[in-house]
């Protein structure tokens, strides 16, 4: 399988929605985050409309596609994109799998967390495949039923900034315990 037959089989070739790399520039307007998916990998992103027409409030990924020779690689490439925090999913296409992360949970201890599927692709039809890839299809996403369906996989808890929250909090008890005291510098000061 290449990346052509999964877009094929998931109906995002042919969506207004789905976005190729070249085009994702446009969704995050030249900035760091599109210079850094490029370099990891992402090959596209399918996209859901936030507000009517776009006018209000711009598209937002809600999967990325991305390819990977390795497992390693494809962790690599789900560490990197949960440390953005900006698509709720991850597909991968290796050589001989299809992984499927969440891109709202991230554990470097333990490397599954996060991935919410991994499919063998070598003697799977497409008519089987396609049903077990069928809550990221593109009718999936334009419907809204990727969000109910997948919903357990969506903790905000889980999100990069919430785990950088935590520890800020946690460093802040372990200072107040140490009763460190930090001088306060406003930026307005400087």
């Amino acid at each position: 399988m290449n990346l052509t037959d999964l877009l094929n089989l998931l109906d995002y070739a042919k969506s207004l929605n789905y976005r190729s790399i070249e085009d994702c520039e446009s969704i995050f307007l030249g900035s760091h985050v599109f210079r850094a998916i490029e370099r990891m990998g992402v090959k596209g992103t399918y996209v859901f409309h936030t507000s009517p027409e776009d006018k209000i409030l711009p598209v937002k990924p809600a999967v990325f596609i991305a390819e990977a020779k390795t497992e390693d690689e494809a962790r690599t490439i789900h560490r990197k994109l949960w440390n953005f925090g900006i698509a709720p999913f991850l597909m991968v296409l290796l050589p001989h799998q299809i992984r499927i992360y969440t891109g709202f949970d991230y554990n470097h201890k333990q490397d599954n967390v996060g991935l919410i599927n991994q499919i063998e692709i070598a003697d799977i039809e497409d008519v089987e495949l396609k049903n077990k890839l069928q809550d990221f299809s593109s009718f999936s996403i334009d419907s809204g039923n990727i969000w109910e369906k997948q919903s357990n996989n969506l903790d905000p808890k889980k999100r990069v900034d919430s785990h950088l929250l935590n520890n800020l909090e946690k460093l802040e008890k372990v200072l107040l315990d140490k009763k460190i005291e930090l001088p306060i510098i406003h930026s307005l000061s400087l």
